[in-house]
This record gives C-alpha cells, sequence and structure tokens, in this order.
C-alpha cells in the first residue's frame, strides 16, 4: 500500500514538473537543460506525443554544446529505441543523425555497444546482447574508469533486467544509488531516482539462498541434484559466471539431465566463456577432451 502511494507521490510530482517545464520550454526553446528534463519526464510518464518532438529538437541543437557528451548521445538514442517507430532503426543510423555523420571514437562505441545490447534483447537475442553488453562494459572500465556516467549505468541496468543478469542488476542499482547520493547535483538526479525506484522492484532476492545451496551441492559432488537446482536457477540469473561454469563443467561430464529447454542454457553458459578474449584454461581444457563442448553455438 505504501509502495503504491510513492509511485503514485512520484508521478504527481512528474506531471507538475511537467506543466510548469513545457510553459517555459514554450518561451525559450534553447534550454538544453530543461529540454532533457523534459524528455526524462515524457519517459518516466510515457508520454510518446510529446517526446518525439523534443528529442528531434534535442537532436538538433545537441552538437557543439556543452550537452555534447557521449553519454547525451546514448540517451537519446536509448530513448528512440522504446518508440516503436525507432526500435529497429540502426543503433549508428540514430547516432549519425545526432552528430552530423561525424567520427565515431572509442568513447562514442562503448556506449554504442551497450545500445547494440539493448536493442538485441527488443528480438530475444541473448547471446548477441551479452557479447554486446560486456564488450561494452569493459570499454567503459578503461574510458571512464571510476568515474562512469549515470546514462551508461542506466541503460547498462536496463539491458541487464532484460537479460536477467541478477548480479548486474544489483550491481548497476548500487552503483546509481550511491552517485544520486553523493552527486546531488548530478543532472536531473530527482528524476533519475525516480526511474531508478521503479526499476529496483524488480530485484529478486528470494532466490540467493538457494543460490548458495546450489554451490554447496557442487562442492559436496552431488552433482545431479546440484544441476537440477542451477537450470532452475539460471533464467534469474542468467550469464553469471559461477553458475555457467557449473553447468558447463557438469554438462561436459555428463551429470545434466537435460530437456530441450535447457539445451539453450548450455548454450548461454558456453557462450559466458567463449566471448572472453582470452579463455580460460581450465575451460580450454575441458573443451579438449569433450567432444560436446566443441559444437557450434549458433
Amino acid at each position: 500500500m505504501i509502495l503504491k502511494q510513492n509511485r503514485q507521490s512520484n508521478r504527481t510530482a512528474l506531471v507538475w514538473a511537467t506543466s510548469f517545464w513545457l510553459a517555459a520550454h514554450k518561451l525559450s526553446r534553447n534550454n538544453l537543460y530543461r529540454l532533457f528534463g523534459l524528455i526524462w519526464i515524457e519517459f518516466c510518464l510515457q508520454h510518446d506525443t510529446e517526446i518525439e518532438r523534443h528529442i528531434r529538437e534535442a537532436c538538433a541543437t545537441l552538437r557543439y554544446s556543452i550537452w555534447d557528451k557521449p553519454q547525451n548521445y546514448a540517451f537519446l538514442v536509448w530513448v528512440q529505441l522504446h518508440l516503436s517507430a525507432k526500435k529497429n532503426v540502426s543503433v549508428e543510423k540514430l547516432w549519425g543523425i545526432i552528430n552530423q555523420q561525424q567520427k565515431i571514437t572509442k568513447h562514442d562505441r562503448a556506449y554504442l555497444y551497450l545500445l547494440q545490447a539493448y536493442q538485441a534483447t527488443e528480438t530475444q537475442s541473448n547471446l548477441v546482447a551479452y557479447r554486446d553488453f560486456m564488450t561494452a562494459v569493459s570499454c567503459i572500465e578503461v574510458i571512464e574508469q571510476h568515474e562512469v556516467s549515470s546514462e551508461f549505468l542506466i541503460i547498462g541496468l536496463s539491458v541487464a533486467i532484460r537479460l536477467s543478469m541478477h548480479t548486474y542488476i544489483v550491481k548497476f542499482s548500487q552503483l546509481l544509488t550511491d552517485k544520486f547520493n553523493q552527486q546531488p547535483y548530478e543532472p536531473h538526479n530527482m528524476i533519475k531516482q525516480i526511474w531508478l525506484k521503479a526499476q529496483t522492484t524488480k530485484i529478486n532476492e528470494s532466490k540467493s539462498a538457494e543460490y548458495k545451496y546450489a554451490l554447496q551441492l557442487v562442492k559436496q559432488k552431488q552433482f545431479l541434484n546440484a544441476g537440477k537446482v542451477i537450470l532452475s536457477l539460471w533464467p534469474l540469473y542468467r550469464f553469471d559466471i559461477t553458475l555457467a561454469r557449473c553447468i558447463v563443467e557438469l554438462y561436459a561430464r555428463g551429470h545434466l539431465d537435460l530437456y530441450i529447454t535447457d539445451k539453450n542454457t548450455v548454450i548461454e553458459a558456453r557462450w559466458v566463456f567463449e566471448t572472453q578474449d582470452l579463455k580460460p584454461n581450465w575451460y580450454l581444457t575441458l573443451k579438449s577432451k569433450h567432444a560436446v563442448l566443441n559444437k557450434p553455438l549458433y
């Protein structure tokens, strides 16, 4: 009941903010801070008719402004991917419209990989989405290091939620919470916090005890029972590196009783290691001993 009241209160606050900011925007359309705020609010409220016009205005004026940064390009592209008319348009094409076909930098590319991962989730191309997501994360850690933008974390969180990657959902949610608390003047902090609160309701902690139990069964060499529990956990902890290793090893050694639906789980678990540039030695050794791990993934 309290949660429902909080959501209603947040929505009411956003509606009031929209009316005031729209009135101000009509008087002066060159304020990008206010324009991005409007887009954020309309995105949270799902006001599609207004948001498309405001996105066009932002795209037209963003270049060479103080907001001319990769994270702001990424935000505009990400919002457009939620619109039915744009969700199937190439990410690079949408990006090119904003940056006026300028050369794409390494910094840009990190965001493009993340956006491509998000777009891949639209067609349930989980392997592609995971590969691009991990590439984006690796790139951004090198480029932005300890100052990863809230936009990267927000888009990354949305990808993690769609892929049911529990570890990254918790990690990115916490990083965003810390950022908003420690940097109260982060652009559109309050609006982003409202969005984040809506997402954190999707975090499911109820399986954490079962996760620990599954790993305990593996240590006790109760492989058949461990396999059953791990397979049941995978839809929530998809692409979790620890569970992926367990699945790969149990599968190679014949300890998994697989149904048709579980075969895709094995493919996803193998993909965690196949997408690594430097594959772990244990995985390469296992592949050399078990032919089943050398079958094409797709």
